[in-house]
């Protein structure tokens, strides 16, 4: 369970960090 977590919160960290770049890409 914990791994499951821990990837969970891996993979928030890399879109919040992501997603800015993608919509300033797009834009």
């Amino acid at each position: 369970v914990i791994p499951i977590l821990r990837a969970g919160l891996v993979l928030a960290e890399y879109a919040s960090s992501i997603l800015p770049a993608t919509k300033t890409y797009h834009i």
